[in-house]
Formats: structure tokens, C-alpha cells, sequence
């Protein structure tokens, strides 16, 4: 089993979003996959042995803005939306330590929007990039699931396999 502990958002207008980059050669998250991944997993863990170190996990009810857009990679590789928030980092950091895994990675909060191939006019790509810098995107209900990942021919299947709920 394909696991990670993460939290599925809702982006607005992903749609003219996607418009707005026709340089762009890239595969779009579907809304329905959209989310932020705490921590993934992979196939190391069993579902049982993760509900039981972070069953009384506890993480503030709120709701977090999805602001901006930002790349990773040289060139870009990915494109994302921020979702920065302390509590974000706090939940990360009590999800690491419970499981105990430790990373060379910093935790950057962020929502893949889409998995870029090529740029075919990189300048114009940043302006558009940098023109988002203040656009609230979308939301996301801090929440902590643990999800099972199927790879098809199509694309990521996620499931939500555990909620772990928070008084």
C-alpha cells in the first residue's frame, strides 16, 4: 500500500487557472486530488501500526487560505499554491516525531497544482507566477487523513483509509 498523512483542499477556479498558463506543458492535479501531503509514506508503513501512534493526535480546527503560487526545481518542475500556517509546520512536526522519521527535507506547506514537462516561454511563465503573488486561490480545513495512493494509467487514485479526528 501507496500511503501518506496530508489534508485535501479546494482550489477556485482551477480551470481558468490552467488558461492562464498556455505555455505550459504540464499535467494538472484534478480538483478531486488536490490536498497537502504531511508526510508521505510509501509502502513502509502498515495502516494499522500509523492509526495507532497518531490516534490521539491533536491540531486546531481551522481553516488555512491557499496564497499564491510558487515553483520548485530550475527549471520549474512544479507548480504550487502555499498554504503556510504555524499550525501546519506544528502538525508536521508531531507527525515526524510520533512516527519518528526524520528528514534532510524542510517541510514547505504547498499544493501541487500541476507537474510541469516543459515551459516554453519561461519569462512569460514568471510574470504570470509573480501576477498570483497575492491571489487567494482557494482553502483548505486543517485535518489530518491517512490516504492510500493507486497508480493508474490515468493518474493517482487516492482513498481516504483513516480521519483522525481532533476535539
Amino acid at each position: 500500500m501507496r500511503l501518506f498523512l496530508g489534508s485535501f483542499a479546494r482550489v477556485n477556479n482551477l480551470e481558468e487557472t490552467q488558461r492562464n498558463f498556455p505555455m505550459l506543458r504540464a499535467r494538472w492535479t484534478p480538483q478531486e486530488n488536490i490536498h497537502l501531503t504531511y508526510l508521505f509514506l510509501g509502502d513502509t508503513y502498515e495502516p494499522n501500526t500509523i492509526i495507532k501512534k497518531l490516534q490521539d493526535i491533536q491540531y486546531p480546527k481551522k481553516t488555512v487560505p491557499l496564497l499564491g503560487l510558487g515553483t520548485f526545481g530550475k527549471p520549474p518542475h512544479i507548480l504550487y499554491t502555499k498554504a503556510e500556517d504555524k499550525a501546519l509546520h506544528q502538525l508536521h512536526k508531531e507527525i515526524t516525531t510520533r512516527l519518528d522519521v526524520t528528514s534532510d527535507k524542510t517541510f514547505i506547506p504547498h499544493i501541487t497544482l500541476a507537474r510541469i514537462k516543459r515551459v516554453e516561454n519561461l519569462s512569460a511563465f514568471r510574470k504570470i507566477v509573480d501576477s498570483y503573488k497575492k491571489k487567494v486561490l482557494g482553502e483548505m480545513e486543517i485535518a489530518l487523513q491517512l490516504i492510500e495512493s493507486t497508480l493508474t494509467p490515468e493518474g493517482a487514485k487516492y482513498e481516504i483509509l483513516y480521519n483522525f479526528e481532533t476535539v
